[in-house]
């Protein structure tokens, strides 16, 4: 039988019933009736039943009871299931996930194993091309990495975190939507903070675009200088044109 006198033990007694845990079992003591149950056990009571149930309550409360527990219970589950699936399907969407970004780090505590948390510009083609797609390219060249526009700290070191938002933001591409980059950026930092207790703060020298710019300028200078001494050496010389004055 059951007891629901007091109102703690009533109160574990629906919480147990609100997961479907023989709720039968109960409903059957609540339906029990003589001979099985003495009706003058508690004579002194008004309106008492005795020990005995009451086949119509137990059958329309019990069964309003689980029924709606259960429909509160599955709707939770649904939901639960949904905003899980709707989450992966906006990662799947983005083409990136978390475990991309766990992979990245991976890789990068493999090419800085002292947690260093900064690597030099000339080793991030090996990392990139170390990395899967979305995020890694075994055909990516000098020049694609200094496109990314990462930021760079005192000789010529990059951070994890700019490198990596740098990978996304090329990975999703000009046109990006801001929340969904905001939505990645959040599961990079828990993803760091995993890997990196302590956040490693420098001061920016440069960026990889602005050392391509220098890069490229001074190629063109150098071109433009090979041109003059070339000119020079191909000009007469300065006593040959006297006569001709």
């Amino acid at each position: 039988g059951i007891n629901a006198e007091y109102g703690d033990k009533a109160l574990i007694l629906m919480t147990r019933l609100a997961t479907s845990a023989g709720w039968n079992d109960v409903l059957s003591s609540v339906q029990i009736s003589p001979p099985d149950c003495d009706v003058n056990l508690y004579e002194d009571k008004v309106g008492a039943n005795g020990d005995c149930g009451n086949d119509a309550f137990g059958v329309g409360y019990f069964g309003s009871f689980v029924l709606v527990a259960f429909l509160v219970m599955i709707n939770m589950y649904i939901a639960v299931i949904l905003d899980n699936f709707s989450e992966a399907q906006q990662q799947e969407d983005l083409g990136i996930d978390v475990d991309d970004i766990n992979i990245f780090y991976e890789k990068w505590m493999m090419f800085d194993p002292k947690a260093t948390q900064f690597l030099n510009v000339s080793r991030l083609r090996d990392l990139v091309q170390e990395l899967k797609p979305p995020l890694g390219n075994d055909k990516v060249t000098e020049d694609d990495i200094l496109t990314l526009d990462i930021p760079l700290y005192p000789t010529d070191r990059a951070h994890c975190i700019d490198v990596l938002q740098a990978l996304i933001s090329k990975t999703l591409g000009p046109n990006k939507n801001m929340d969904e980059f905001e939505m990645i950026k959040e599961l990079m930092a828990e993803s760091f903070r995993a890997a990196f207790p302590t956040l490693v703060v420098e001061v920016i020298e440069t960026t990889t675009k602005q050392r391509l710019r220098e890069i490229r300028a001074a190629i063109v200078l150098q071109k433009a200088l090979r041109r003059f001494k070339n000119y020079k050496k191909q000009m007469p010389p300065y006593s040959a044109l006297i006569p001709l004055l």
